[in-house]
């Protein structure tokens, strides 16, 4: 894979021991909180896939800086459950400096019609979801949200569009109302600085048709 699709930098201090999170292939998967203050002060505790063959080789502390470097990656929640994970699958792990890195630069297609609006303070919004390939025939389909006149292009962009854009990742706590229960959910984006698309817009696809894995990539975002 070139990872040039699909590439994340980050650098943060870990907010808590490594979960884990599941087994593939023999090999175990743990999550790891990642911290990683913005220029303005806020903090997104973002959420790191790492292997147990990096955490040997630099084992976390609590505290501690560390840099990342990977992809972000989406995944089906077990037991048919319609969310999904959003999270940056770590390919490289290290003792970091302390200063954050939040970078990242994806080459996709949009998957699905993006969503336009404005908020009750009169921002301009757009949400979309953007279709990565990456090995093994897989895709990953990944929540982005612009800003103003970023927002405005993003709104004119049509289902197999390639694009590039670069951003950061984030992660943005929410309340929803379920069961007349208001509950405080997170969500985990791309928050996008610059967009560059192509004028003229891929055949649809398998691969950049709305899916069900797409839809429910939306939905963690709601």
């Amino acid at each position: 894979m070139d990872l040039k699709n699909n590439l994340t930098l980050l650098q943060g201090t870990a907010s808590a021991e490594p979960l884990f999170s599941h087994e593939s292939y023999g090999q175990m998967f743990y999550q790891l909180p990642l911290a990683v203050a913005r220029n303005s002060g806020t903090v997104d505790t973002l959420r790191i896939i790492v292997c147990n063959k990096l955490l040997e080789t630099c084992p976390v502390t609590v505290g501690s800086s560390y840099a990342v470097s990977g992809e972000i990656r989406t995944y089906n929640q077990p037991e048919g459950v319609p969310r999904t994970i959003v999270a940056c699958y770590a390919r490289t792990l290290a003792t970091g400096q302390d200063q954050s890195v939040n970078q990242v630069h994806v080459n996709g297609v949009i998957c699905k019609p993006p969503i336009y609006r404005t908020t009750p303070l009169g921002r301009e919004i757009c949400d979309m979801i953007v279709a990565v390939s990456r090995d093994y025939r897989r895709t990953d389909y990944l929540p982005c949200v612009c800003w103003g006149s970023t927002a405005r292009t993003a709104s004119q962009l049509t289902v197999g569009t390639p694009l590039t854009l670069t951003g950061r990742f984030q992660s943005r706590t929410y309340a929803k109302l379920i069961g007349g229960e208001e509950q405080t959910r997170t969500a985990y984006e791309i928050s996008v600085l610059d967009l560059m698309a192509q004028e003229h817009p891929l055949a649809p696809s398998p691969e950049t048709e709305p899916t069900q894995e797409a839809d429910a990539a939306q939905q963690a975002q709601d």
